[in-house]
């Protein structure tokens, strides 16, 4: 619209008079920054150069341009317009945003205007520019909402019982299926909506988002999904009425049942920051969804309106014009856009707005509703809600509506899988919308004016004679606008198929050579064809992998000619190749898309792989894309070849996150340098993995555990963690129990919280959460599977990685964190990062849909690591083990350094790679011998070397004791193998004596003589103690004393009692103590503190009294045990710390 045309309609407003102020403020807007001068006001700049798209639009009508011709012209005139004109404006915009003056903008070319949030003064001075035509309120809308049926729906109405709805039928939109053989096949429609639900059963298979890239048909004005979906009903009712067809149930609810449909949710969302508008946002998408004006098939034929200008702002006016431009060129571009009147009757007047705007005879087109149920007959009675005519706008005497159509108990598609009646406007603006695709679908180049025209003039008349208030021209007919279209025409039909195979061929074109247009074979390869009657036309058929063939043809007015083709296939060749990113790490599901070319994005596997069977000897443009990386090339594909592409996506996002004020730093797996890896280790018990189950014992709670090493995290050690069901984990005990989601850091959630997928997750009953601890690594596993994200179709896998600082050594000693995931349905809604104990400092990779700018996408395979290192570089260690006494064969010998176990040759030596640089502690075991350890830097490309000595630490042999002189018992040993000449180990120090696991001396001879006291049963073993460790004990000898019977009675145990165990702590056995009153079954086991049971010390039958188990674990690692003893309903527990 030229300036002038928008002067005129400012003027129809009362916005400019003759004697208006000078200023280019709206009034209502002047009033706001008046009462707000200190404050953000959201506003619209209108430039003061708009194109002249009615001049154009006249022109390309003369003309008869086609519809890809038109859309290309106005769209490129729209764009060119704005980019010469907003330039300098934005420069300024931007030195003002530097300054905190503007908080944000959006510039628009739909309409060439920019949507500005800044303070008064910058709007006052903004508004003096000679660029700058008017600035008024950054207005808002609302959903025209539907009104409940008060009808009973009984269980015998054939709505309920599935079927073809009375409304579509009372249309006639079924003789246009199958007596003109139009279904809105090849065409798309769009609403501008609350959304719609795209996994409905009516509606999923025909989004054009399942072949095509989604950003190009769904917009969510939010930014949180990239799927569509409706959390009103609305949008999914009106778009059910339009194309809505399920192959589950049968419900053909829509009017073109075979269009594809795309959506934007603009209608009814809540957007904070106001520095944009999402109608503008809206139309200026469905004008060009994919960028591209030379592309039409993005393009939406139709958009359904069910919505009016909002008044609940300063300054409303009924006819408020600022969607004018955007609308009006939007229909320039070849979409019709239509618009319910609004639910506001039976008053004169009551059309909402902009419906009530009359431009023309069809702008804007506004649809009434009539109640065309099963209980009545035509002519049906208008809906005592249907707003009623004339326009209130200047000079007041335009009739409204233009055209009514059902509105009253309209059945459709409404939830996720259900359907429902609802009334209103709203239900009648889609019957409408969806006749324009069955008139697209017979007559693709129809102008929308043509078409406009065509739905009045074929309406039936209702009401008073004519055009009226009430109905508009009358209530539509789909068969008679179809059939008007059609006047003048001859039609051609037939089916295409393979040779030699015959079968039929699914998206072939077939043109009409010099009439600019064409059709597409349906999936049983028919075709239908409308052509100008009385020509010979030569039709050329085509499809992709097919060689083309022309066929001529003659075309009468009014008669259907059958012509059939067939086509042979074109010689084939394989395309293939890997996606890879970061350190060439295969990207799994990365789409890969053939461009301009019929075959279906393939997704890449687990490997980043695809493969492509195409039609040889042709050029492909081959382009991938992840997240928001794209990589593409284009290639020849040989015939009868395979031809491998691989490809390479580059991105801002492979570079680690920066690190946090403490140091920590976040590589994701497809990052360059010190990358995470898809290590996924299983302990998932259903899925044969061996971790213990966390048992939560209520929504939200958490459980608790220990940790095999300490857990040092932001420079604070911690020895347990705290695990909740909301997929949050927290160094030590917390008692938080935070399931809604927030920022991080933030003093919200827990405290030294690890985020792997934070948000209201739920522990139903096919999940699991269990931990692991795999010391042969040096880590601890943490993980969720598959938890619940409602509703409960939507899960989640992932683990959580600790590895101690002995395994993957840091430069601050902090323990590595990684994150993996399995399965992610939801990769969007969630908080994911790290956070300090303070609550200050952290990384926030993810929070509701935002990702941090250097991470990659949160879905299955997807890895984080954080740590405090910087890289990733390796180096070398090598060795020797020398053994005391000397071993002839060493390679029973480990060891243990990082995340590596090695053994060395037979002499000792060994050698390990690629371990990180840093300071390591290896460590060395040997059966027999002592446990030792080291500590060694190891140094980025380098070897380092390390000489490792063990001593064996032989127990004493052969111990004896002698009762012939009770209560002296007189105790003999022989020495360990290893103290025996010749060996000579000179690390021997002394032998200690132990009665029922009590030490009770150390002596330097093999001999001793203990004196007993009381009567009872009495264990005996010896150990050798040395420089380097405690050896095993030696045999145990038994010996039963008795100083008389009444003592003897007096010292049995009067229950079942557990003694403290000596020694405690102890290395590496200390001993159990358990007194009987009476004969019984005992079990002794002992578990570690994640609950696994380690060993079984005992299980028979004990006679009266006093009892001792000895428990040898110098197998086992450092670390607190729990014993265990029961006989028959009573268990008694104790505690031991094992410290080696």
């Amino acid at each position: 619209m030229n300036r002038t045309i928008l002067a005129f309609i400012l003027t129809l407003c009362g916005l400019v008079n003759a004697t208006a102020s000078p200023s280019k403020i709206a009034p209502a807007l002047n009033e706001t920054l008046i009462a707000r001068p200190d404050s953000f006001v959201s506003a619209i700049v209108y430039l003061e150069i708009q194109a002249d798209i009615s001049s154009l639009d006249m022109e390309l009508t003369r003309r008869r341009a086609t519809r890809a011709d038109r859309h290309r012209i106005v769209i490129e005139e729209l764009q060119r317009t704005a980019t010469a004109s907003q330039t300098d404006l934005l420069s300024t915009l931007d030195s003002y945003r530097r300054t905190g003056r503007v908080a944000g903008y959006t510039p628009y070319w739909i309409t060439n205007c920019v949507v500005v949030r800044a303070i008064p003064r910058v709007l006052e001075e903004i508004s003096d520019r000679s660029d700058v035509q008017w600035i008024d309120v950054n207005f808002t809308v609302e959903l025209i909402e539907p009104i409940r049926p008060a009808r009973d729906h009984g269980g015998s109405r054939l709505d309920e019982n599935h079927g073809v709805p009375r409304g579509i039928r009372a249309i006639r939109a079924p003789d246009v299926w199958y007596q003109l053989g139009y279904a809105g096949e090849g065409r798309l429609v769009g609403n501008l909506d609350t959304g719609v639900e795209g996994g409905h059963p009516a509606l999923a298979a025909r989004w054009r988002g399942n072949f095509a890239p989604a950003q190009h048909c769904w917009l969510d004005v939010l930014g949180q999904t990239s799927f569509p979906e409706d959390r009103n009903g609305h949008g999914t009712h009106v778009m059910g009425t339009m194309c809505g067809n399920s192959l589950i149930t049968n419900d053909s609810v829509g009017v073109a049942p075979h269009a594809q449909w795309i959506a934007c949710n603009a209608i009814d969302q809540s957007v904070g920051e106001e520095i944009n508008n999402d109608i503008l946002t809206g139309f200026q998408w469905f004008a060009d969804p994919d960028g591209n004006a030379v592309t039409i098939e993005d393009v939406p034929d139709v958009i359904q309106n069910s919505w009016s200008v909002s008044a609940r702002f300063p300054g409303y006016q009924d006819c408020f014009n600022l969607w004018n431009n955007a609308i009006i060129n939007c229909e320039a571009a070849a979409i019709v856009v239509v618009f319910s009147a609004g639910n506001s009757g039976p008053g004169s007047q009551s059309c909402g707005s902009p419906a009530t705007v009359a431009m023309d005879s069809v702008t804007m087109f506004a649809v009434g509703a009539v109640d065309a149920t099963n209980d009545t007959i035509p002519p049906y009675d208008i809906a005592t809600f249907s707003s009623r005519g004339p326009s209130d706008c200047p000079p007041g005497t335009a009739i409204k509506p233009e055209v009514c159509a059902p509105g009253v108990d309209v059945y459709s598609s409404y939830s996720s899988t259900g359907y429902d009646w609802l009334d209103g406007t709203s239900m009648a603006g889609p019957h409408v919308a969806g006749i324009v695709a069955l008139i697209r679908q017979a007559s693709p180049d129809a102008e929308v004016r043509e078409i406009k025209s065509v739905l009045m003039r074929s309406a039936h008349d209702y009401g008073a004679a004519g055009e009226d208030n009430t109905y508009g021209f009358g209530f539509v007919d789909a068969y008679a606008a179809v059939s008007m279209i059609l006047v003048g025409r001859g039609f051609v039909m037939g089916t295409v198929t393979e040779v030699p195979s015959g079968n039929p061929i699914a998206g072939a074109l077939i043109e009409a050579v010099g009439a600019g247009r064409g059709v597409r074979t349906r999936s049983d390869g028919s075709y239908f064809i409308t052509l100008r009657g009385d020509t010979t036309w030569t039709l050329r058929y085509s499809a992709f992998g097919y060689v083309t063939t022309e066929h001529s043809v003659a075309v009468a007015v009014g008669d259907t000619t059958l012509r059939n083709a067939q086509l042979t296939s074109s010689p084939r060749g394989t395309l293939r190749g890997t996606v890879r990113a970061g350190n060439s790490v295969p990207v799994t599901e990365a789409l890969v898309t053939f461009i301009s070319v019929p075959v279906n994005p393939i997704m890449t596997d687990s490997l980043g792989r695809y493969s492509a069977e195409l039609p040889g000897d042709a050029l492909y443009h081959v382009r991938t894309d992840y997240h928001d990386a794209l990589a593409d090339t284009t290639v020849e594909l040989p015939s009868g070849q395979t031809l491998d592409v691989n490809l390479y996506l580059a991105s801002p996002r492979a570079a680690p996150t920066m690190p946090d004020a403490y140091g920590y730093r976040a590589f994701d797996r497809l990052d360059t340098g010190y990358a995470a890896t898809f290590d996924w280790l299983e302990i998932a018990p259903s899925l044969g993995g061996a971790g213990t189950l966390i048992e939560l014992p209520a929504r939200d709670s958490s459980g608790w555990v220990g940790l095999p090493f300490r857990f040092q995290y932001y420079g604070v050690g911690f020895d347990s963690l705290t695990i909740n069901e909301n997929g949050w984990i927290a160094g030590g005990i917390s008692h938080d129990h935070s399931y809604f989601n927030f920022p991080i850091p933030g003093l919200a959630g827990p405290s030294a919280m690890l985020a792997p997928f934070w948000d209201n997750l739920h522990d139903g009953a096919v999940a699991e959460i269990c931990c692991f601890s795999d010391t042969l690594r040096g880590r601890f596993v943490i993980e969720y599977s598959n938890l619940e994200f409602p509703p409960s179709s939507q899960r989640v896998t992932f683990q959580v990685q600790i590895f101690s600082p002995d395994a993957r050594p840091t430069p601050t000693g902090d323990c590595e964190i990684v994150f993996l995931y399995r399965r992610v349905d939801v990769p969007n809604q969630s908080s994911v990062g790290i956070e300090n104990p303070a609550e200050t400092a952290g990384l926030q990779l993810l929070y509701n849909g935002t990702f941090d700018s250097r991470t990659w996408l949160i879905g299955p395979r997807a890895a984080v690591r954080f740590t405090t290192r910087t890289h990733g570089r390796t180096g070398t260690l090598t060795g020797r083990i020398i053994a005391h006494p000397p071993e002839t064969d060493l390679t029973q010998a480990t060891v243990h350094v990082g995340e590596s176990s090695v053994s060395p040759n037979a002499s000792g030596q060994f050698s390990a790679n690629s371990l990180l640089t840093g300071v390591h502690r290896p460590c060395v075991t040997l059966a027999g011998f002592e446990t030792v350890r080291a500590e060694i830097l190891i140094g980025a490309d380098s070897t380092s070397n390390l000489e490792l000595r063990l001593w064996r630490l032989d127990p004493p042999r052969n111990l004896t004791a002698t009762t012939a002189s009770l209560p002296l018992v007189p105790l003999r040993w022989e020495s360990p193998l290893s103290a025996v000449a010749p060996h000579g180990l000179d690390e021997f120090s002394e032998y200690v004596v132990y009665r029922n696991g009590i030490a009770l001396t150390a002596v330097a001879d093999t001999f001793y003589t203990d004196t007993l006291i009381t009567t009872g049963f009495y264990s005996y073993y010896v150990v050798a103690a040395y420089d380097g460790g405690l050896s095993g004990s030696s045999n145990q000898v038994a010996v039963e004393y008795s100083s008389g019977i009444a003592e003897e009675i007096a010292s049995l145990p009067t229950e079942f009692t557990l003694r403290p165990c000596y020694p405690n702590p102890f290395n590496p056995s200390t001993t159990v103590r358990f007194g009987m009153p009476s004969a019984a079954e005992v079990r002794i086991e002992v578990f570690d503190v994640l609950g696994r049971r380690v060993t079984t010390l005992a299980e028979e039958t004990f006679r009266p009294g006093w009892h001792d188990v000895i428990w040898d674990c110098r197998s086992c690692p450092t670390g607190m045990y729990v014993l265990r003893l029961q006989t028959g309903e009573k268990v008694l527990l104790g505690k031991m710390l094992l410290m080696k």
